[in-house]
């Protein structure tokens, strides 16, 4: 008879890194995110570039609900030159086996979010899965209010080889505020790049050694240094990428590259500046092709709705 053996399941630690600054109408949202994850092998590390409003309150209230649920909260605040410091002030003070960035206005989409990054980083494959990146969804914040979906996780404490396959998200899709542009990861190769696709880096979940291997963010970008990161791991160094087709993040419209045409525009000679120094070639129409990209992603009318000052129902 043969006997079968069970796939043994690492609970590696995930470290959350949030930059906040003067955050107090959103910081809520996702601490609350936080909280709901069904997975609680987590640290949440709060870098606060010295905000000047109620953030570090809102935050510091929310001590003793990580307490009760056995989540570390790191708090750390002083200034700093942008937001690419903060996150490698982030990585340093960081203890996980996992890396991951909540941007201070953005949210986890469901509630067993991090337990699908913990069994991704556990799926069985021919190399070892070193990051992985899934979908995004720009959301009218107007709408959010709170956290968009209902806390009815699916029970991810005994994945076994039998449901390694078919885990999937739970969520509520009839509670979700508008949604104005969805950001569809993928496995990408070094031509997908050339093309302007990248993952959106907030669904990017990296193993700490690679940033010990490859080093953090460059401080010395403003708008793209999540780009040139993701360029350097991927399409340079070619690390294993693994593609989740669910969505991840929530995240209210902002973002300093989507701000206006002029940080549009800085963004991509930023990620054309990013191909230079990382030493690989791409073609200056490189600037002009990714924004057109983006278009087909944006649900339009519901953008210009929002734009307008229309974004209730």
């Amino acid at each position: 008879m043969r006997i079968l053996k069970k796939i043994s399941i690492n609970n590696y630690k995930i470290s959350i890194i949030t930059a906040t600054l003067n955050s107090e109408p959103t910081i809520k949202n996702t601490l609350e995110s936080v909280l709901s994850q069904d997975y609680n092998n987590i640290e949440h590390i709060i870098i606060d570039g010295k905000s000047s409003d109620l953030t570090l309150e809102i935050i510091q209230s929310y001590r003793p609900k990580y307490e009760a649920k056995n989540i570390t909260l790191k708090i750390f605040s002083q200034k700093d030159s942008g937001i690419y410091e903060a996150f490698n002030r982030g990585i340093n003070a960081s203890s996980g086996d996992l890396l991951g960035f909540l941007n201070s206005d953005d949210y986890f989409a469901s509630s067993n979010i991090l337990s699908l990054i913990n069994w991704a980083f556990n799926k069985p494959v021919a190399k070892s899965v070193e990051s992985i990146c899934a979908n995004l969804e720009y959301v009218d914040c107007v709408n959010v209010g709170g956290l968009a979906e209902t806390i009815d996780s699916t029970n991810s404490k005994n994945l076994d080889s039998a449901n390694l396959t078919s885990f999937q998200i739970s969520q509520d899709s009839t509670k979700s505020p508008k949604i104005l542009r969805q950001i569809k990861g993928q496995n990408l190769n070094f031509s997908d790049f050339k093309k302007g696709l990248h993952p959106a880096h907030p669904t990017f979940y990296v193993k700490k050694e690679i940033f010990e291997k490859f080093g953090g963010f460059n401080p010395s970008y403003k708008i793209a240094g999540d780009y040139e990161l993701m360029l350097r791991f991927l399409a340079k160094n070619k690390i294993n990428n693994m593609y989740i087709d669910e969505n991840f993040i929530k995240m209210q419209l902002g973002g300093i590259s989507n701000q206006n045409l002029k940080n549009i525009y800085k963004a991509n000679v930023e990620c054309l500046r990013a191909w230079r120094e990382n030493d690989m070639q791409i073609s200056p129409l490189f600037i002009l092709l990714k924004p057109l990209r983006k278009l087909k992603e944006i649900n339009v009318f519901a953008y210009i709705k929002y734009m307008i000052g229309g974004g209730d129902s």
